[in-house]
């Protein structure tokens, strides 16, 4: 069977047809409401994702201008390497939580679209002609794939752009910079510490985009 632009696709089984194809008002309701369903969903999961991503973000914030005020306040002195020692691993922990809810919540707006896209691939199945009205339907049934659709890809550059993304790059900031501060606190040498900053910032966001990617992958099948 051929869709609109000629390319075939994959007749419905036919034992769902046969049970459905007497009673289509059912079927339209139930595939309706499912749709509806998921995409309520998706959107209160990207909503979790936006709220939890702001509120590290004012976390964050909120934390630099208290060491700003707390190392002009010592001078730099050893009252402000006794409170960014306790106050940035408390902010790490917390930006990692975060990074891992994002990243969930990214993973499960990828199978709920995977599962609008069956329901759409069902409808182009179930009904000729529906398919010049509808997007069309991904034959591959991968939240990757359903996404690039859209082009977004979960690989390459693309993942610096996922709220998981942006998150990771924060993280890794804040490890190198807590990397450098226990290098200055030893050793008087700013292009050390500045050295050591930056490399374990580029390890932190190698391992960040890692996770991403992996995550990505199992999420496939």
């Amino acid at each position: 069977m051929a869709n609109g632009s000629g390319e075939q696709r994959p007749a419905l089984p036919s034992h769902v047809r046969e049970r459905f194809d007497d009673d289509a008002e059912t079927v339209a309701g139930f595939i309706a409401a499912e749709h509806a369903a998921l995409e309520t969903a998706r959107s209160a999961t990207i909503f979790e994702a936006n709220g939890r991503v702001s509120s590290h973000l004012a976390v964050v914030s909120g934390a630099v201008v208290a060491l700003a005020f707390i190392g002009e306040a010592s001078a730099l002195d050893m009252p402000f390497y006794v409170f960014l020692f306790v106050l940035l691993p408390a902010i790490l922990f917390l930006s990692i939580v975060t990074f891992e809810r994002a990243l969930q919540s990214g993973l499960i707006d990828g199978i709920r679209a995977r599962r609008v896209n069956r329901l759409r691939r069902f409808y182009v199945h179930f009904h000729d002609g529906l398919d010049e009205y509808l997007d069309p339907p991904s034959s591959e049934d991968t939240p990757a794939a359903v996404m690039s659709q859209v082009g977004i890809s979960q690989r390459g550059w693309q993942l610096f752009l996922t709220a998981a993304g942006s998150v990771g790059v924060l993280n890794s900031i804040i490890v190198g910079v807590l990397a450098g501060l226990t290098v200055e606190m030893f050793v008087d040498a700013l292009w050390l510490s500045t050295g050591v900053g930056i490399v374990t910032f580029a390890i932190s966001e190698a391992l960040h985009l890692r996770r991403q990617a992996t995550k990505w992958r199992q999420a496939a099948p």
